[in-house]
């Protein structure tokens, strides 16, 4: 009899402690969309440790492959209202979250920034097929892009592996990634190396052709 009721006791225990956990969770809206920053969809009950709504926009234009996706669904709170960018001249990738945490709740409309201040940083530009960026071009820097980036990947062209490199700006949040964003395209792409570094300025770089001319002088004087 005593085992008897130390059973139902635990079945209890198990069946209160299932409804208390779906209960405390979420219920999110589920869509996707490649037209809009915007979408409708069904609802989805979130796994107990996603503690947010989620919606994430992502636009790309990399080598005139243009590519766009919103996105709702379970998230996490680090990964909440964070953008990450980075652009090569007319190259450039952007990825923007926001989130809520009520059930179906709606979360602001996700734009891309039409205009951005520029900064007095600059980065060093290219858009190669090579392995290794030749081009000495700078690029001035907008917004909260403080670095500098390399991206290289490979992709299949007319059958065969083809290598691109680009470099620019990015802001913290796209190096802070420690990854490499996938080159969105028909074939795909495999990314082989992504790096940032510190942007300079470009007081500096004026000044560095001027400091190393007096120093020459000085040495023929």
């Amino acid at each position: 009899m005593g085992s008897s009721v130390a059973v139902l006791w635990l079945l209890a225990a198990v069946m209160g402690e299932d409804r208390v956990s779906s209960a405390l969770s979420l219920d999110c809206i589920e869509c996707n969309s490649t037209t809009s920053n915007n979408c409708m969809g069904s609802k989805k009950t979130c796994q107990p440790d996603q503690d947010q709504c989620i919606a994430t926009y992502t636009e790309s234009n990399i080598q005139n492959e243009k590519f766009k996706l919103f996105s709702k669904e379970c998230g996490f709170l680090k990964d909440c209202d964070k953008t990450s960018r980075m652009t090569f001249n007319q190259t450039f990738y952007f990825k923007s979250s926001k989130c809520c945490n009520t059930n179906e709740c709606k979360q602001d409309p996700i734009t891309f920034p039409d205009k951005r201040e520029k900064l007095s940083l600059t980065c060093s530009y290219c858009n190669e097929k090579a392995d290794k960026c030749k081009s000495s071009e700078q690029l001035q820097c907008m917004g909260d892009e403080t670095k500098c980036l390399t991206y290289v990947y490979t992709k299949m062209e007319n059958n065969k592996n083809v290598t691109h490199s680009m470099a620019g700006c990015a802001n913290e949040n796209m190096c802070a990634l420690k990854k490499a964003v996938s080159h969105h395209g028909d074939q795909g792409a495999i990314t082989i190396k992504f790096e940032c570094n510190r942007a300079s300025s470009i007081l500096s770089n004026l000044l560095l052709p001027a400091v190393s001319g007096l120093l020459f002088l000085k040495l023929l004087s």
